[in-house]
C-alpha cells in the first residue's frame, strides 16, 4: 500500500536556477541535508552563493540550519567573485561518520580553475577543506560530479569525472573517472577509468559506493560503440583489490542509449544496487543480490526521471528510488518506488506533484525504521525561473514518511507435539512475524492421517484449536482424540494477507489402558498380568502381592507390611467392635474391594464391599470421608459380637475384575 508523505518548503535559493541537494542519515538516526543555495553572486540582491548544512527535526517537523559556507569567506581565498562566472558547481555529496562529523564534496571555481573540494566538521559550522584536484585553468577541461563515500575506518573517498575537451584533435580528448582516498595524513589520487575520443566519453553521471570491507563500487555511462550515442552501463569494482576491466552491465544501441541517468548503492551484505534510465524513459534495476546480475525495467512498466542522487538503501536491505513519473514532459509528480528486502515487486506510490519545473534532482535518505526523507526542488511561478530574486526563485522542498511493505501472511516455526496420552496430545508452535498486519487468529490444526495427511482450515475431519495472542511460542492440547491412532498436526495463523501453515508433524496416541494396567506399566514397563507385575507377585519380598499394592496405592518394590490396615475398635452404640480403617483410590475403577470377616480364616463373610471404584456398602461398612490425593478414607468394622466370640479376623480381599 503506498504512503502518504508530509511535504513542505525547506528555503528559497537565492538567485538559483536550479537548487541541489545531497542527504544522509546521522548517527542519532537523524536527517542531514546539504543544500546549495545560489550559485553565483547576484548584482540585484547582493547575494553571495552558499552552502547550507541543515537538520531534520522530527519531532517539531522543522529544519535547523547548522551551518553556512559562504563563497566569499575566507575559507575560499581565491574562488571566483566576478558576477559573470559560477562559483559552485551543481553537484555536491554528504556523509555522517559513526562519530557525528560532516565529510563533503563539492565543486568550486577558484580563480586558478575548477576545483573538486572536500571538506570536514565537527559541528556543521566549524570548517576544514582541502583542494583534491584543479582543472589548472585549461580551457574545456571540466571536472564534474564529485561523489563521496566513508570506508569503514571513517575515511572519506572522493569520486568525480573529468571531461577534457582541451585538445584540438576529436580523437584525443578523454574523460576519466578520478578517485582519491584519505588514509589518515594524506591524499592518495589514481584514475579509475578512462575513454580516449569524443565519440567514447564517459558520460555525465557517477554511482560510486563503499561496501563493508573498504572496497569501492563504480557505475558510469560510457559511450561504447563509437557513435557516442549509445551510452552502455558500466560496472567497476575492486573488491580484488585492483580496478576490474568493466562488465557492461546494458548495453546501448545508436541512437538509442541504455543510459541518461543512474545511481548505485551498495546494501549492508555488500550487495550492489544500480538503477538506470534509459532513451525511451524506461527505469531499469541491476543487482547481483543472488550472486550474478540480474536486470529488467522495474516492474516491467515503470518510467520516469531519475538523477544521480535518486538511490539509497537502508540498513534492512530495502532499496528506494525517487523519480519523476514524466515521460517526455515534466508534470512534476514525483514519486518513489521501494523494493523491501525479500521481495520482488516494488512499492511505488505518489510523493508530491508539483509543475513543469519541480523534481529535476533529488537526493534522499532512508533509516532502518523505513522513515525516508526526500529533497528535491521545486517551482511555484510560471514560466522559467529567474537568476536574479525575488523573480519565481526556486524552492528546496522535503518530504517525509514511514514507508512500510504490504502486508504479508505470517511466518511460522515448525510445530511439535508432545505429551501424548490415549486421547490427547499437546502441539506447539510460534508465530515468529505478523507479515505487517495483525494476528487474527492463531492455532493447532489435526486429523486422522489415514483419512486427511495434510490439514487445512476448513478441510475434511479436521479439529480447530485456538490459542490466544498474536506473535510469539504458543501451546494447545488437542482433546478428544481416539487411543491407538496415528494423526497428522500442524499450526497456522492468520493475518489479513492470509494464513501460513506450518510443516505438517505426526503423532499416535497411546493406548487406552486400564487404571492398573497404567500401574503397571509404570511400575514394570509393561501392562500385562505377568512376570514380576502379575498380581499375585510380591516383588518386595514383603508377601503382599502386587494386586493389594495397587488397591492400597502401595510402591511395589517397597516393604509395606507396616503399612497394612491396622485392627482398631470401633464403638457402635453400647458396644466396641473389630474393625480398621484404610484409603482406596476411586479412579482404580477395575477392581473390586471385599471387606470380609472370619472366626477360623477358612470361612468368611462379606461385610462391605465396593465395586469399579464405587463406594462401599454392605453390614460391615461404617463410613467413607474424602482424604488427600482425591483419596477416600474408609472405615468398616465386623457385625460379630466380640461377647460371642473367642477369636476374629478380618481382611481385604481385591479381585482383578479384568482377570480371567
Amino acid at each position: 500500500m503506498a504512503q502518504t508523505f508530509a511535504t513542505g518548503e525547506v528555503d528559497r535559493g537565492d538567485g538559483a536556477s536550479n537548487v541541489f541537494s545531497a542527504a544522509d542519515v546521522g548517527p542519532d538516526g537523524k536527517f542531514y541535508v546539504l543544500w546549495k543555495d545560489g550559485n553565483f553572486n547576484s548584482p540585484i540582491s547582493l547575494t553571495t552563493p552558499r552552502f547550507k548544512l541543515i537538520r531534520w527535526e522530527a519531532d517539531t517537523s522543522t529544519w535547523t540550519t547548522l551551518g553556512t559556507i559562504l563563497g566569499n569567506t575566507a575559507t575560499f581565498p581565491n574562488i571566483i567573485s566576478d558576477t559573470v562566472y559560477t562559483v559552485f558547481g551543481d553537484r555536491m555529496s554528504l556523509k555522517v561518520d559513526s562519530q557525528g562529523r560532516f565529510h563533503i564534496a563539492i565543486h568550486a571555481f577558484f580563480s586558478y580553475g575548477g576545483a573538486i573540494v572536500y571538506g570536514t566538521s565537527a559541528n556543521g559550522s566549524s570548517w576544514t577543506f582541502t583542494t583534491i584536484e584543479t582543472s589548472n585553468n585549461i580551457t574545456n577541461y571540466t571536472l564534474s560530479d564529485p561523489q563521496l563515500d566513508l570506508d569503514p575506518d571513517g575515511k572519506p573517498h572522493v569520486v568525480f569525472r573529468i571531461s577534457d575537451s582541451s585538445n584540438s584533435d576529436p580523437t584525443q580528448r578523454p574523460t576519466r573517472i578520478r578517485r582519491h582516498v584519505f588514509n589518515g595524513s594524506s591524499w592518495t589520487g589514481e584514475t579509475v577509468y578512462s575513454r580516449i575520443g569524443s565519440a567514447n566519453a564517459i558520460n555525465n553521471g557517477v554511482g560510486y559506493a563503499i561496501d563493508s570491507l573498504g572496497k569501492g563500487h563504480l557505475a558510469i555511462p560510457v559511450e561504447s560503440n563509437g557513435s557516442g550515442t549509445d551510452a552502455s552501463l558500466y560496472y567497476l569494482t575492486n573488491s580484488s583489490g585492483t580496478w576490474s576491466a568493466p562488465v557492461n552491465l546494458a548495453a546501448g544501441a545508436t541512437s538509442n542509449a541504455a543510459v541518461i541517468s543512474l545511481d548505485l548503492a551498495v546494501d549492508a551484505q555488500d550487495k550492489v544496487h544500480i538503477v538506470r534510465r534509459d532513451q525511451t524513459y524506461n527505469i531499469h534495476y541491476h543487482t547481483n543480490a543472488s550472486g550474478t546480475w540480474q536486470g529488467s525495467q522495474i516492474n516491467g512498466t515503470l518510467q520516469g526521471q531519475i538523477d544521480y542522487d535518486s538511490l539509497t538503501v537502508n540498513p534492512l536491505g530495502d532499496v528506494l528510488l525517487a523519480y519523476n513519473a514524466h515521460t517526455g514532459t515534466n508534470t512534476g509528480n514525483v514519486r518513489y518506488a521501494c523494493l523491501f528486502n525479500g521481495q520482488s515487486t516494488w512499492q511505488t506510490g505518489a510523493v508530491m506533484t508539483g509543475n513543469s519545473r519541480t523534481g529535476q534532482y533529488f537526493s534522499l535518505a532512508f533509516k532502518s525504521d523505513r522513515t525516508a526523507m526526500i529533497m528535491f526542488d521545486h517551482f511555484t511561478g510560471t514560466g522559467s525561473p529567474s537568476y536574479g530574486p525575488p523573480n519565481n526563485p526556486r524552492q528546496l522542498q522535503y518530504a517525509t514518511a514511514a514507508i512500510t511493505p504490504p502486508a504479508s501472511a505470517p511466518t511460522l516455526a515448525s510445530s511439535s507435539a508432545d505429551s501424548l496420552t490415549s486421547n490427547s496430545a499437546r502441539i506447539s508452535g510460534e508465530v515468529l512475524a505478523d507479515g505487517g498486519a495483525a494476528i487474527t487468529e492463531r492455532g493447532i490444526l489435526v486429523s486422522v492421517t489415514q483419512s486427511n495427511p495434510n490439514p487445512q482450515l476448513g478441510g475434511s475431519g479436521v479439529v480447530k484449536s485456538t490459542s490466544t495472542g498474536t506473535t510469539g511460542a504458543f501451546s494447545v492440547t488437542a482433546t478428544g482424540l481416539s487411543p491407538s491412532t496415528g494423526y497428522t498436526f500442524r499450526t497456522y495463523a492468520t493475518n489479513s494477507a492470509g494464513t501460513t501453515y506450518s510443516a505438517t508433524g505426526t503423532f499416535t496416541t497411546l493406548e487406552l489402558l486400564s487404571p492398573i494396567q497404567a500401574w503397571r506399566t509404570q511400575y514394570f514397563g509393561n501392562k500385562a498380568n505377568q512376570g514380576n507385575g502379575r498380581n499375585t507377585h510380591a516383588p518386595a519380598g514383603d508377601g503382599i502381592p502386587n494386586l493389594v499394592k495397587y488397591a492400597l496405592r502401595l510402591d511395589p518394590f517397597q516393604a509395606s507390611a507396616g503399612l497394612l490396615p491396622q485392627p482398631q475398635w470401633i464403638e457402635s452404640g453400647a458396644t466396641r467392635q473389630l474393625g480398621f480403617s484404610f484409603h482406596r483410590d476411586p479412579a482404580r475403577n477395575d477392581i473390586t474391594l471385599i471387606v470380609e470377616a472370619s472366626s477360623d480364616l477358612v470361612t468368611w463373610t462379606a461385610l462391605a464391599t465396593s465395586e469399579a471404584g464405587a463406594a462401599f456398602s454392605g453390614p460391615g461398612f461404617v463410613s467413607e470421608s474424602d482424604a488427600p490425593g482425591s483419596l477416600k478414607l474408609v472405615a468398616c468394622k465386623d457385625t460379630a459380637s466380640p461377647a460371642t466370640q473367642t477369636r476374629r479376623f478380618m481382611r481385604i480381599r481385591v479381585l482383578d475384575t479384568n482377570a480371567p
